[in-house]
């Protein structure tokens, strides 16, 4: 009994002598990754030891580590979404534990240009009361005076009033003349009236016809 004793003790010596002896002979990698731009940690990136064909990823708090690795020179890369990869040459020593820190640089993306047209759809369905369309066709068959003049054969239309024979000012439906706004193309056109009333502000030629 008391030689097995002996043996078992002599078993768990070894035993231990071997585990500390390999542990010893390998070595630790820990790193924290991060932004380059701001120091801040980036959780979840991926790590991997192409000689070993072993990866992990950092924590949240972007670090990682890795253990009972061979004494190796090793390369680690390193890589995060959004982000550049780095590839770092680290030597593994024995019983020592080898530190890196990594700062990953935001990845630039290009894409091509998009342009945006749009096209006003008018639904025939949907009466609009208070809109008039008229084609430029249909202007010179209104009453004009030396020459064809827009403002002056808006006169003609229901609820809008003149200012008067020598002014083109109009009133429409009994509002001031300040409050009409005038635009061609999308473009406002201030003060579009002209004195006397013989040469048009607009040029009824460029016209196809009017709202």
């Amino acid at each position: 009994m008391v030689n097995l004793l002996k043996y078992i003790l002599v078993s768990i010596i070894l035993f231990i002598h071997a585990t500390s002896s390999f542990a010893q002979d390998k070595g630790i990698l820990r790193g924290f990754v991060s932004d380059s731009l701001n120091s801040q940690p980036l959780p979840y990136a991926n790590v991997y030891i192409k000689e070993l064909n072993k990866g992990t990823t950092t924590d949240f708090q972007g670090y990682f580590i890795f253990t009972s690795l061979p004494p190796l020179k090793l390369n680690v890369f390193i890589s995060y979404l959004g982000y550049n990869t780095e590839q770092l040459d680290v030597k593994i020593e024995a019983g020592k534990i080898s530190e890196i820190k990594v700062q990953l640089s935001p990845k630039s993306i290009q894409i091509d240009t998009v342009e945006a047209v749009s096209k006003r759809i008018i639904n025939e369905n949907v009466s609009d009361l208070g809109l008039h369309k008229i084609a430029i066709r249909d202007i010179e068959y209104l009453p004009k005076g030396v020459e064809l003049d827009l403002f002056r054969s808006l006169q003609n239309l229901p609820g809008v009033q003149s200012g008067g024979d020598v002014s083109l000012r109009f009133f429409v439906r009994g509002s001031s003349s300040n409050e009409n706004l005038v635009l061609l193309d999308n473009a406002t056109i201030y003060n579009p009236f002209h004195a006397v009333g013989i040469i048009s502000a607009i040029d009824p030629d460029i016209i196809n016809s009017i709202e």
